[in-house]
């Protein structure tokens, strides 16, 4: 194993995550409706994978599970007062709502792209890599020690 098929397979992540951009982009108008069906789709997928995630998690402990579903919902309850406490949030043209929604979700991607980068490196910490170890611990923040 080594540090570039690991930093490999973390760039695909990263990748990855940059092309579900795409679709809205090469759109020139975009209608609710569009971005109705981009939400549904993303929304439908990240729920798959957190009940699949919160599976695998449990199986290695609920208790550490548990810590980090309420860290987790701890550091958005902390990052969404932080962000209020700007009269009208400003992020690029947005402004207001539309801007703290904005800067919500930035946020939260920028966390779970550091925890997945950090996933993809314990994955393939004990040598035998998985898909779902992989999903596994890419949203777990709780638990360092290497796949068995």
């Amino acid at each position: 194993m080594t540090v570039w098929l690991v930093f490999v397979a973390a760039l695909g992540t990263a990748l990855a995550t940059g092309m579900g951009a795409v679709p809205l982009l090469l759109r020139r108008t975009r209608t609710h409706g569009w971005l109705a069906i981009g939400d549904a789709i993303a929304a439908g997928m990240m729920t798959a994978a957190t009940i699949a995630l919160l599976y695998e998690g449990a199986r290695d402990g609920v208790l550490r599970v548990g810590v980090g579903v309420v860290l987790g919902i701890a550091a958005m309850a902390v990052a969404a007062r932080l962000a209020k406490r700007h009269r009208t949030p400003k992020f690029g043209s947005l402004r207001g709502a539309d801007a703290l929604a904005a800067i919500s979700i930035v946020g939260a991607m920028t966390a779970h792209s550091f925890t997945e980068g950090a996933g993809v490196g314990v994955s393939f910490g004990g040598g035998r890599p998985s898909v779902s170890r992989l999903l596994s611990r890419s949203r777990s923040t709780t638990s360092q020690r290497a796949s068995p």
